[in-house]
């Protein structure tokens, strides 16, 4: 099974930073771990991420969306096929970052023994 771990979370008014961590000992996948949840924040309208990095082990994938109700909309994926780091700036986009209205959650396929990931994410909430 996969041993999941936050940690790092941490909000400054609005401003927030998250380290999610995932490792695992077995082929049985995480399925929408919640990686920010936004009634846990300061602020529980939205979350606008504004910088995602994802490091995986070659082999795993790894897929970060906003889980909202009625569809989850892509934040950031790491493909199974891929090694090393996947990074997404949102800090360009006409709103300064990418905005949801729902809890930030983690999908991950293909793992296996010794496979591990590690997401870090800035985001704002209002």
């Amino acid at each position: 099974m996969a041993t999941e771990l936050t940690s790092n979370t941490s909000t400054l008014g609005h401003f927030g930073f998250v380290t999610w961590l995932v490792d695992f000992d077995s082929t049985t996948d995480v399925t929408d771990s919640i990686v920010i949840d936004l009634s846990a924040q300061n602020y529980t309208n939205s979350i606008k991420v504004l910088e995602v990095e994802i490091v995986a082990t070659n082999g795993l994938g790894v897929r970060l969306e906003f889980d909202e109700g009625g569809g989850d909309t892509l934040v950031a994926f790491h493909p199974a096929g891929a090694a090393g780091v996947v990074r997404q700036t949102y800090y360009d986009l006409p709103s300064g970052g990418l905005v949801g209205t729902g809890d930030i959650v983690a999908t991950t396929t293909a793992g296996a023994n010794t496979y591990g990931a590690n997401v870090n994410i800035k985001y704002w909430v209002d």
